[in-house]
């Protein structure tokens, strides 16, 4: 390939709205495995669950008290009833509750035949007669259902509890061994193989030359793979030439996604874009955002590519931009992006370029409305600290003022803070 058609081929940049829905339109959610439950958090459900019965499973007493029938309350006077047994969590009982009759009963234990409500135990006096036979007395009224928890009241039978294409939690995983389920069928983790290049990239724990710098790109997306749900794998640093970068991605076994750094722009030493040119197919190049232009998306035999800059700032954003959500499509998820808000921005944000810009920023959900700060776009160091969000100023916005609501895209270090 000769220099000029290196520079020249792509055209115009794609706006990034379009540029990720071409690379989650290539990629598919990846085929089903089954794993116990434990496991399954964080992956995501492959087919709909249903209730194979009511929740709970029968009419049971939610408080600690007296099963009885409602229509033997004394209606604004106080009632006394003979207490002919006791049920506790787990026991099964079968005999019948006559009016006048009451049975102690505990939290959980089943609502025995005659009776439909529950007085708790703290609203009652206890005491016996001469005949030595216990009775209850209590000056209450007593609705029918009072303190009575109903067979299906939580979840009815038939009612889906997980459905397709979300991820499965604690309350998920909760509600399934409810059902005695001990096992669940979710995506497959993708496996994604990371390759940085660049002839002055040397591995951190290796002596480092005045003119070399450190792979951090690689660390840095391991990281946020595993926070995506993926499975990384790194194979080392690239020498800036095609031979050298298309023997590290002759990955065996075909990995489900790689990601490489660096070699995509429009230098005479990026020449990953050069290599899937020409051994596989390269379907984007460029994108207009800020930080990141230059993004390449192609295929490599059958394993998609996404090559992002080497720039570890641009790195960061342009992958969760398109590497993240790349993932969460592979993992399954109905919606693979981040998830949005407003708030009302701190400090004035200028947008010169007339593209798509994403500001690091510190959200607080502390005030209403929510607040988002601006962290410095000049010093890498500052952007990196607090970031628990992106600022998404769209691409034909020059200007934000001090104190207008703006759109963030909230990361996870706001749901689960470290500090």
């Amino acid at each position: 390939m000769s220099d000029a058609s290196r520079l020249t081929f792509g055209g115009t940049p794609m706006n990034v709205d379009d540029a990720l829905l071409r690379m989650l339109a290539a990629v598919h959610p990846l085929p089903a495995e089954q794993v116990a439950l434990h496991a399954a958090v964080g992956r995501v459900s492959a087919q709909d669950i249903s209730a194979p019965f009511d929740l709970p499973p029968f009419t049971n007493s939610a408080m600690d008290g007296f099963a009885i029938a409602s229509s033997s309350a004394v209606l604004g006077g106080r009632t006394t009833l003979q207490v002919i047994g006791a049920i506790t969590a787990g026991d099964a009982t079968t005999a019948l509750v006559r009016p006048g009759q009451a049975v102690r009963i505990m939290t959980g234990a089943p609502l025995p035949p005659g009776t439909d409500a529950v007085v708790r135990l703290e609203e009652t006096d206890v005491h016996r007669d001469d005949s030595g036979a216990l009775h209850v007395s209590f000056d209450r009224h007593v609705p029918a259902g009072l303190n009575v928890r109903l067979a299906g009241e939580s979840i009815s039978r038939g009612e889906t509890i997980v459905r397709a294409g979300t991820a499965v939690g604690a309350p998920e995983v909760a509600d399934l061994a409810a059902f005695g389920l001990t096992h669940v069928r979710v995506h497959r983790q993708p496996k994604v193989v990371i390759l940085s290049t660049g002839n002055e990239l040397v591995a951190p724990g290796t002596q480092r030359q005045t003119w070399q710098v450190f792979d951090t790109n690689t660390a840095l997306l391991q990281v946020l793979i595993q926070q995506a749900g993926g499975v990384a794998e790194a194979v080392g640093i690239a020498r800036d030439t095609p031979e050298e970068i298309l023997s590290r991605l002759m990955h065996d076994p075909v990995p489900d996604l790689i990601i490489t750094t660096g070699g995509v722009s429009v230098g005479d030493f990026d020449v990953v874009k050069d290599v899937l040119i020409r051994e596989g197919t390269l379907e984007i190049w460029r994108v207009r955002m800020k930080p990141g232009r230059p993004v390449a998306f192609g295929r490599l035999r059958a394993a998609p590519v996404l090559g992002l800059p080497g720039n570890p700032h641009a790195a960061h954003i342009t992958f969760l931009q398109f590497g993240r959500p790349l993932i969460r499509r592979l993992l399954g998820f109905a919606n693979p992006r981040l998830p949005v808000m407003t708030a009302v921005v701190n400090e004035a944000i200028e947008n010169a370029g007339g593209r798509r810009l994403f500001v690091p920023g510190n959200l607080s959900l502390h005030e209403q409305p929510a607040r988002v700060t601006p962290l410095g776009q000049r010093s890498q160091r500052n952007r990196r600290q607090r970031m628990n969000c992106l600022i998404d100023v769209p691409e034909d916005v020059a200007f934000v003022e001090e104190g207008s609501a703006v759109v963030v895209q909230v990361l996870d270090e706001v749901m689960y803070p470290c500090g």
